[in-house]
């Protein structure tokens, strides 16, 4: 196995999507969850509707996921709850325990963690 320190960073991203894998190959990363309403806000302006949020949300964990696993990287860690979200009230706890399950019996999730 190739040590990733032989690369400098242009040439590391050149490397064909295979070889960045042989060289990350069970790596856990750490993917913190935050600013999806700011980015749904960002890329779709035009809608606020709670159900297509949750479905597109969902639509683009799932692509940033299997970016990492066809990277390579076998575990994520998504911690989706700290501490400081309980001064938002107990609505918005109620609501990211909605979300935290979600994660678990959602069909876009459900569907990916099935391939």
């Amino acid at each position: 196995m190739a040590d990733i320190s032989q690369f400098t960073m242009q040439e590391f991203l050149q490397l064909p999507t295979p070889q960045v894998a042989d060289l990350v190959r069970g790596l856990t990363v750490g993917f913190p969850i935050d600013g999806t309403r700011r980015w749904f806000l960002l890329h779709y302006p035009q809608v606020w509707n709670v159900e297509q949020y949750k479905e597109l949300v969902a639509k683009r964990y799932v692509e940033e996921f299997a970016i990492f696993f066809d990277h390579g990287v076998e575990t994520i860690l998504v911690p989706a709850f700290g501490g400081e979200l309980l001064s938002r009230g107990k609505g918005y706890v109620r609501d990211m325990m909605d979300a935290v399950m979600r994660l678990a019996d959602h069909r876009t999730f459900a569907d990916f963690y099935r391939e």
